[in-house]
């Protein structure tokens, strides 16, 4: 018996019987809007175990925003169904959890088929998309967001079309942007996960179109969202993919409902605070520069406006912008950057109608560190991130020095 023509058969079969009758005239009398239970029955159907895999990464994690969709999404599954591939939804899971397939499918219920309730049958398959991908099945089963891992399961399937759907915001496994942080020079967080073996050798070769990255519960700033995607295209083109990232979304679905595993990742923060002279800024380089630069972001005025509001405020008061760099690169160079950052944001500043004669910016590169850098000989990425920062002190004249 040919094992292939006898599932596909199956397959066939059973779509026929799974909408046919009440549930076939309701989807030809709606032009293939899918009712309650019809996702049920479609996810019964054995699929062709000779068709192609698409892959679909799924990010049902705290921070993930539940959204419909994607369009960019809808777009592959639908070339994916006309070639007769095989749907496989790869959930994004939490620390120490291996990766997992949650269900595969036939996106095509009645291959060959061009009779109605065929061509309803394909569009309630893509409609329901979007359930099998939210299902228990496919969400978290331990605090994190491993999504590195779940990306290399599913390349692992060697997909026609490698599709991923998350905000990109990776807390667990060998990536973690809590060790990492946002300002790490990209090449370098690929090069160590190179080295720790993180980065599969099923990855190469392997394109992918990435939805949704930066759409987070977390409401990350365009900074962060760039940094992000700026990490995430170092590291896939490290391990020899390409990845496509599409901004569009879907229209609108209800999010998951009850608790999810604690995704915890700490997001980049300014801190304001008062001091014994009048007020002190503390603001992280993630927010304000690309990794090694001091041009500052696009969207780095409402940061510097808080400088300048309370400058505006109190007419006696000046600002000591003071710059501050991590341990890398030389002493000499450190010094210049933080620098430059410090006074780019004097530069900024002045923007905002303040005199410059109320303005100091002062460069310490890495002689005054926020927290140690290093721990038993080993440089720790994430002290280095928190030691990346501007502080802005507020006050009078003869208080601040």
């Amino acid at each position: 018996m040919d094992i292939n023509k006898s599932t596909a058969g199956l397959s066939l079969l059973l779509a026929g019987l799974l909408l046919s009758g009440c549930t076939a005239e309701a989807s030809s009398s709606t032009g293939g809007a899918a009712k309650p239970g019809d996702c049920a029955k479609l996810a019964e159907v054995p699929p062709d175990v000779s068709a192609a895999t698409v892959a679909l990464v799924v990010d049902n994690t705290a921070s993930g925003v539940q959204g419909p969709v994607p369009s960019a999404v809808l777009e592959a599954l639908t070339t994916a169904q006309e070639r007769g591939d095989q749907l496989a939804i790869v959930p994004v899971d939490g620390a120490g959890k291996a990766g997992r397939i949650s269900r595969t499918v036939a996106l095509d219920p009645y291959p060959g088929k061009e009779a109605d309730t065929a061509k309803n049958a394909r569009k309630i398959a893509l409609q329901c998309v979007g359930e099998w991908m939210r299902e228990a099945a496919a969400r978290p089963t331990a605090p994190g967001s491993d999504i590195l891992t779940a990306v290399t399961t599913a390349s692992r399937e060697k997909p026609t079309a490698l599709l991923v759907v998350s905000d990109g915001l990776t807390s667990a496994g060998e990536f973690d942007l809590n060790r990492t942080g946002f300002d790490d020079a990209p090449d370098d967080i690929a090069a160590d996960l190179v080295a720790s073996g993180s980065l599969a050798p099923s990855l190469r070769g392997t394109g992918i179109v990435w939805s949704g990255l930066g759409t987070s519960t977390r409401g990350l700033p365009q900074s962060l969202v760039t940094a992000v995607q700026g990490i995430w295209t170092a590291v896939l083109k490290k391990a020899g993919a390409t990845a496509v990232f599409d901004p569009r979304t879907g229209g609108t679905t209800a999010p998951i409902t009850g608790p999810l595993p604690a995704d915890d990742l700490t997001i980049p923060d300014t801190v304001r605070s008062t001091t014994s002279c009048g007020e002190q800024i503390v603001v992280p380089s993630a927010l304000l520069f690309s990794p090694g630069s001091a041009d500052l972001h696009a969207d780095a005025d409402p940061i510097a406006k808080q400088a300048a509001d309370a400058l505006t405020a109190h007419p006696d008061w000046i600002a000591i912008v003071e710059g501050h760099t991590a341990s890398y690169d030389t002493a000499a160079v450190r010094k210049q950057l933080s620098q430059d950052r410090a006074q780019a944001v004097v530069t900024a500043l002045t923007k905002l109608t303040i005199a410059a004669n109320r303005l100091q910016p002062k460069g310490y590169g890495a002689t005054k560190p926020a927290v140690p850098e290093f721990s038993n000989g080993k440089h720790d990425r994430a002290a280095a991130a928190k030691n990346r920062r501007v502080v802005v002190n507020l006050g009078p004249k003869g208080c601040l020095h």
